[in-house]
Parts: structure tokens; sequence; C-alpha cells
């Protein structure tokens, strides 16, 4: 199980994701932190999905909505898939 869950909600907006990305994954963690991100794509498109799965991390998680839940319960939504303590 991990211990941190980061929950990053999307929408439309595939240019600022590898950067999100890149400064979650940069956060210096002991050694004995396990992390997830859960990228909750609201409205799914493509590019967001090429985007998570070239980082090539399996600590990122990617989630499609099949249409646009809204931002609230799309970050609901993602807390509510998170495995973290």
């Amino acid at each position: 199980m991990p211990t941190i869950s980061v929950i990053m909600p999307t929408f439309r907006r595939p240019h600022y994701l590898p950067c999100a990305l890149a400064s979650v994954k940069s956060q210096v963690l002991p050694h004995d932190i396990d992390l997830e991100v859960i990228v909750c794509d609201n409205a799914a498109d493509e590019q967001t999905s090429a985007i998570v799965a070239a980082a090539g991390d399996p600590r990122l998680v990617y989630v499609p909505r099949a249409h646009n839940l809204g931002m609230m319960r799309n970050a609901i939504a993602g807390f509510a898939q998170a495995r973290g303590e």
C-alpha cells in the first residue's frame, strides 16, 4: 500500500501535465515512503493518456472519465481511489 497518494485532477490541459508530474516525482522522500499519483482525466483525451503512459512510471495511475464530472466530483472520485495512508 502506498504511503502517500497525490490526486491530480485535470481537464483538457495536457500542456501543463508534464511539469506537474515532474514536480511531484522530483520530491525527495525517504526510501521507505511509497508514492502513488492518480491522474483523474475529466472527459478523457488521448494526449493526457499518452503523457502519463510516456512517463513510464508505475507509480502513476491514469483514470479516464468518460464525460465531464465537474471539478469537485472528479477530485472527490480521485480521493476515493487513493490507496495511501
